[in-house]
Formats: C-alpha cells, sequence, structure tokens
C-alpha cells in the first residue's frame, strides 16, 4: 500500500525551498536520485533529510521531483509521523501535511522578491507560530 503524498504545490526557487528546510532542521540534498520513505527506490531530483536525527532512528525524507512544466513538486510519506519527519514540517494541526515547510518556502520568496524591488522587510512572528512581513522604503 502507497503512504506517498504528492503536495499540491509548485516549487519554483530551490533556493528559497532549501532556506525553509534549512530553518526547521532539515538538509537539502542536492542531485539525490531517490529519497527514503515506505516505499524503496522512489525518484526524485533532489530531497530533504532531516539534519539532525536522533540516535538509531532514519526519518523519512522529501523528494523534490522536477516536472514537465519545470516546477518542482513535493513528496513525502506521513505514515508513522515520517519517523520524525513530520513533527519539523507539519502545520500547527499536525495534519501530516507540510505546512510549515511551505509557509517557510512562501516567507523566503515573498522576503526575496521585495529585497530585489527595493523594500526594507521586517518579520514578526505571533505565538501562534503566523508570520507578518512589513515591507518598507
Amino acid at each position: 500500500m502507497s503512504h506517498i503524498v504528492t503536495v499540491d504545490v509548485k516549487i519554483k526557487d530551490l533556493d528559497a525551498l532549501r532556506r525553509a528546510g534549512e530553518a526547521l532542521g532539515l538538509r537539502f540534498n542536492e542531485g539525490a536520485k531517490t529519497f527514503h520513505s515506505y516505499q524503496r527506490g522512489l525518484k526524485c531530483d533532489h530531497s530533504l533529510s532531516v539534519a539532525n536525527p536522533q540516535k538509531g532512528s532514519k526519518p523519512y525524507e522529501i523528494g523534490i521531483v522536477k516536472t514537465e512544466s519545470g516546477d518542482f513538486q513535493l513528496l513525502f510519506d506521513p505514515f508513522a509521523q515520517g519517523y520524525g519527519l513530520c513533527p519539523l514540517v507539519e502545520s500547527s494541526e499536525g495534519a501530516g501535511d507540510l505546512g510549515r515547510l511551505l509557509q517557510g518556502y512562501a516567507l523566503n520568496v515573498a522576503r526575496k522578491q521585495a529585497l530585489r524591488e527595493g523594500y526594507t522587510v521586517q518579520e514578526v512572528r505571533g505565538s501562534n507560530g503566523a508570520v507578518t512581513l512589513t515591507l518598507s522604503r
């Protein structure tokens, strides 16, 4: 039985994804050909893995796969909390999603674009996990 979830998002900026992952304790594995999940040997172009897993554990990974359009999609296995992956990347509801990773990705993309256009960016994080970006010139 397949546990693999394809996340309905188009990743266009791998650097923004890398930064979002690193902020959550993940390592970007450039050029990885497969990613660790219940199903062995699933192909990918890159992957994200837990940078410092607990001793003796082997957390699942997030596969980053290039699509026909040239964007990237994310694949992961949330079974058993990804053996340590999901608590790092899922939203506060613990929905077995990549909410925190996707939030970080969106923030990095927005920050990068704002800086490119000459804005100063201030980030405020709320106690509930919400993030507000304030742009000024």
